[in-house]
């Protein structure tokens, strides 16, 4: 599969392609947040609720 056949796949299944941005998109989020729990040390463990979740998605 060439770029070329690539790019027809995503024209054609912009829906597919909408979902791998959101699923690249989780990873990342998910990828930070791991970061930052281990960064922080066991100590802000304790504020990683849903409201945590909900405001990083409003700064990305």
């Amino acid at each position: 599969m060439d770029q070329t056949d690539w790019d027809d796949f995503i024209t054609l299944n912009p829906a597919i392609f909408k979902r791998a941005e959101y699923i690249q998109d989780a990873i990342v989020k998910l990828l930070e947040q791991c970061q930052s729990l281990f960064s922080d040390g066991p100590n802000k463990k304790k504020k990683s609720h849903k409201k945590k979740n909900n405001d990083n998605q409003v700064k990305h």
